[in-house]
Protein backbone atom coordinates (compact mmCIF):
# COMPACT_ATOMS: atom_id res chain seq x y z
CA UNK A 1 0.00 0.00 0.00
CA UNK A 2 1.36 3.40 -0.96
CA UNK A 3 2.12 5.68 1.99
CA UNK A 4 2.25 9.42 1.41
CA UNK A 5 4.36 11.89 3.34
CA UNK A 6 1.17 13.29 4.86
CA UNK A 7 0.43 9.91 6.49
CA UNK A 8 3.76 10.17 8.30
CA UNK A 9 3.63 13.88 9.06
CA UNK A 10 0.10 13.93 10.52
CA UNK A 11 0.70 11.48 13.41
CA UNK A 12 4.09 13.10 13.99
CA UNK A 13 2.31 16.45 14.45
CA UNK A 14 0.01 14.88 17.06
CA UNK A 15 3.01 13.69 19.01
CA UNK A 16 4.63 17.11 18.69
CA UNK A 17 1.36 18.84 19.75
CA UNK A 18 1.47 20.91 16.59
CA UNK A 19 -1.89 20.17 15.00
CA UNK A 20 -2.30 23.81 14.05
CA UNK A 21 1.09 23.83 12.29
CA UNK A 22 2.30 26.75 14.40
CA UNK A 23 5.75 25.29 15.13
CA UNK A 24 6.62 23.26 12.02
CA UNK A 25 5.36 24.01 8.52
CA UNK A 26 5.01 21.37 5.80
CA UNK A 27 8.30 22.31 4.15
CA UNK A 28 10.22 21.68 7.36
CA UNK A 29 8.37 18.43 8.06
CA UNK A 30 9.02 17.19 4.52
CA UNK A 31 12.70 17.87 5.10
CA UNK A 32 12.56 15.63 8.17
CA UNK A 33 10.80 12.87 6.20
CA UNK A 34 13.48 13.05 3.48
CA UNK A 35 16.17 12.90 6.17
CA UNK A 36 14.50 9.87 7.75
CA UNK A 37 14.34 8.01 4.44
CA UNK A 38 18.04 8.69 3.80
CA UNK A 39 18.89 7.35 7.26
CA UNK A 40 17.01 4.12 6.57
CA UNK A 41 18.61 3.71 3.13
CA UNK A 42 22.07 4.02 4.69
CA UNK A 43 21.06 1.52 7.38
CA UNK A 44 19.91 -0.98 4.75
CA UNK A 45 23.22 -0.76 2.90
CA UNK A 46 25.29 -0.94 6.08
CA UNK A 47 23.46 -4.10 7.23
CA UNK A 48 23.56 -6.03 3.95
CA UNK A 49 22.94 -8.97 3.57
CA UNK A 50 20.60 -8.97 6.56
CA UNK A 51 18.30 -6.70 4.55
CA UNK A 52 18.38 -8.91 1.46
CA UNK A 53 14.58 -9.10 1.32
CA UNK A 54 14.09 -5.43 2.13
CA UNK A 55 15.85 -3.72 -0.75
CA UNK A 56 13.14 -2.20 -2.92
CA UNK A 57 15.64 0.49 -3.94
CA UNK A 58 18.25 -2.08 -4.88
CA UNK A 59 19.44 -2.54 -8.43
CA UNK A 60 22.47 -3.56 -10.48
CA UNK A 61 24.67 -1.87 -13.05
CA UNK A 62 27.05 -3.53 -15.49
CA UNK A 63 29.72 -2.17 -17.82
CA UNK A 64 32.35 -3.65 -20.10
CA UNK A 65 35.90 -3.72 -18.82
CA UNK A 66 38.30 -2.16 -21.29
CA UNK A 67 41.99 -3.04 -21.42
CA UNK A 68 44.25 -0.27 -20.03
CA UNK A 69 41.24 1.62 -18.62
CA UNK A 70 41.02 1.90 -14.84
CA UNK A 71 38.30 4.52 -14.31
CA UNK A 72 34.58 4.01 -15.02
CA UNK A 73 31.60 6.28 -14.30
CA UNK A 74 29.23 4.85 -11.73
CA UNK A 75 25.42 5.22 -12.01
CA UNK A 76 24.10 8.69 -11.34
CA UNK A 77 21.27 7.33 -9.19
CA UNK A 78 23.62 5.42 -6.87
CA UNK A 79 23.38 6.31 -3.19
CA UNK A 80 25.55 3.51 -1.80
CA UNK A 81 27.39 0.60 -3.40
CA UNK A 82 27.00 -2.65 -1.48
CA UNK A 83 28.92 -5.03 -3.74
CA UNK A 84 31.30 -4.70 -6.67
CA UNK A 85 32.28 -7.65 -8.86
CA UNK A 86 35.07 -7.80 -11.45
CA UNK A 87 34.87 -10.52 -14.09
CA UNK A 88 32.44 -12.49 -11.92
CA UNK A 89 34.44 -12.25 -8.68
CA UNK A 90 33.63 -10.05 -5.73
CA UNK A 91 36.07 -7.15 -5.38
CA UNK A 92 37.08 -5.41 -2.17
CA UNK A 93 37.36 -1.66 -1.45
CA UNK A 94 40.98 -0.56 -1.05
CA UNK A 95 40.78 2.93 0.42
CA UNK A 96 42.13 5.47 -2.05
CA UNK A 97 45.05 6.04 -4.36
CA UNK A 98 47.21 7.44 -1.57
CA UNK A 99 47.10 4.10 0.26
CA UNK A 100 47.82 1.78 -2.68
CA UNK A 101 50.77 -0.58 -2.74
CA UNK A 102 51.88 -3.27 -5.17
CA UNK A 103 49.79 -5.95 -3.43
CA UNK A 104 46.51 -4.00 -3.54
CA UNK A 105 43.67 -5.40 -5.63
CA UNK A 106 40.15 -4.02 -5.79
CA UNK A 107 38.53 -0.62 -6.27
CA UNK A 108 38.04 2.83 -4.79
CA UNK A 109 35.81 5.78 -5.61
CA UNK A 110 37.11 9.08 -6.96
CA UNK A 111 34.54 11.80 -7.64
CA UNK A 112 31.86 10.26 -9.86
CA UNK A 113 34.03 7.33 -10.95
CA UNK A 114 34.94 3.91 -9.67
CA UNK A 115 38.66 3.23 -10.12
CA UNK A 116 39.95 -0.34 -10.47
CA UNK A 117 43.38 -1.44 -9.30
CA UNK A 118 45.33 -2.90 -10.89
CA UNK A 119 44.20 -1.58 -14.28
CA UNK A 120 42.40 -4.25 -16.36
CA UNK A 121 44.69 -5.76 -19.01
CA UNK A 122 41.96 -7.21 -21.26
CA UNK A 123 38.46 -6.48 -22.51
CA UNK A 124 35.64 -8.27 -20.65
CA UNK A 125 32.01 -7.89 -21.67
CA UNK A 126 29.93 -6.91 -18.61
CA UNK A 127 33.07 -7.44 -16.56
CA UNK A 128 32.17 -4.73 -14.04
CA UNK A 129 29.04 -5.12 -11.93
CA UNK A 130 27.91 -2.83 -9.14
CA UNK A 131 25.01 -3.85 -6.90
CA UNK A 132 23.79 -0.72 -5.17
CA UNK A 133 21.03 1.17 -3.40
CA UNK A 134 19.46 3.98 -5.40
CA UNK A 135 18.91 7.48 -4.07
CA UNK A 136 15.43 7.65 -2.53
CA UNK A 137 12.86 9.96 -4.08
CA UNK A 138 13.17 13.52 -2.74
CA UNK A 139 9.71 14.57 -1.57
CA UNK A 140 8.51 18.08 -2.38
CA UNK A 141 4.79 17.82 -1.56
CA UNK A 142 2.97 15.96 1.21
CA UNK A 143 0.95 13.95 -1.32
CA UNK A 144 4.12 12.23 -2.61
CA UNK A 145 4.56 8.51 -1.94
CA UNK A 146 7.41 7.65 0.41
CA UNK A 147 9.97 5.01 -0.62
CA UNK A 148 10.05 1.84 1.51
CA UNK A 149 7.23 3.12 3.74
CA UNK A 150 5.42 -0.24 3.80
CA UNK A 151 8.18 -1.60 6.03
CA UNK A 152 9.53 1.55 7.65
CA UNK A 153 6.55 3.86 8.20
CA UNK A 154 6.77 3.77 12.00
CA UNK A 155 10.55 4.20 11.83
CA UNK A 156 10.10 7.30 9.70
CA UNK A 157 7.53 8.73 12.11
CA UNK A 158 9.84 8.24 15.10
CA UNK A 159 12.75 9.83 13.24
CA UNK A 160 10.64 12.81 12.11
CA UNK A 161 9.59 13.44 15.72
CA UNK A 162 13.21 13.05 16.79
CA UNK A 163 14.50 15.59 14.25
CA UNK A 164 11.77 18.09 15.19
CA UNK A 165 12.54 17.75 18.88
CA UNK A 166 16.25 18.16 18.18
CA UNK A 167 15.43 21.50 16.57
CA UNK A 168 13.52 22.39 19.74
CA UNK A 169 16.57 21.35 21.79
CA UNK A 170 14.58 18.90 23.91
CA UNK A 171 16.31 16.99 26.77
CA UNK A 172 18.90 14.49 25.59
CA UNK A 173 17.15 11.65 27.44
CA UNK A 174 13.96 12.14 25.44
CA UNK A 175 15.91 12.30 22.19
CA UNK A 176 17.79 9.11 23.06
CA UNK A 177 14.51 7.31 23.75
CA UNK A 178 13.08 8.33 20.37
CA UNK A 179 16.23 7.17 18.60
CA UNK A 180 16.05 3.83 20.44
CA UNK A 181 12.44 3.33 19.30
CA UNK A 182 13.50 3.75 15.69
CA UNK A 183 16.58 1.57 16.14
CA UNK A 184 14.61 -1.22 17.83
CA UNK A 185 12.19 -1.33 14.91
CA UNK A 186 15.04 -1.50 12.41
CA UNK A 187 16.61 -4.34 14.41
CA UNK A 188 13.26 -6.17 14.48
CA UNK A 189 13.06 -6.00 10.69
CA UNK A 190 16.57 -7.49 10.44
CA UNK A 191 15.48 -10.40 12.64
CA UNK A 192 12.31 -10.94 10.61
CA UNK A 193 14.30 -10.94 7.39
CA UNK A 194 16.85 -13.42 8.71
CA UNK A 195 14.09 -15.75 9.89
CA UNK A 196 12.47 -15.59 6.48
CA UNK A 197 15.74 -16.54 4.81
CA UNK A 198 16.38 -19.39 7.24
CA UNK A 199 12.89 -20.80 6.90
CA UNK A 200 13.11 -20.71 3.12
CA UNK A 201 16.60 -22.21 3.13
CA UNK A 202 17.85 -19.36 0.97
CA UNK A 203 21.56 -18.67 0.75
CA UNK A 204 22.81 -15.17 0.06
CA UNK A 205 23.25 -15.09 -3.74
CA UNK A 206 26.26 -13.77 -5.59
CA UNK A 207 23.96 -11.51 -7.58
CA UNK A 208 21.79 -9.41 -5.31
CA UNK A 209 19.30 -7.95 -7.74
CA UNK A 210 17.75 -9.11 -10.97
Amino acid sequence: MAVTAALIITPARYRLRDIGETQFDDTEMLGYVNHAVREVVHHIAANWPAYLLRTALGTSYTADLVASTASYAFPTDMALAIMVALDGKRAEPIGNERTLDSSAEGYFFRGVNIVLYPTPDENVTNGLRIDYIKHPTVLTVTSSNVDLADDYRDVYENLVVLFAKMRQEQPIGELAQLYKLAQDRLDAIVVQTNLSEDEAGVNVPTRLFA
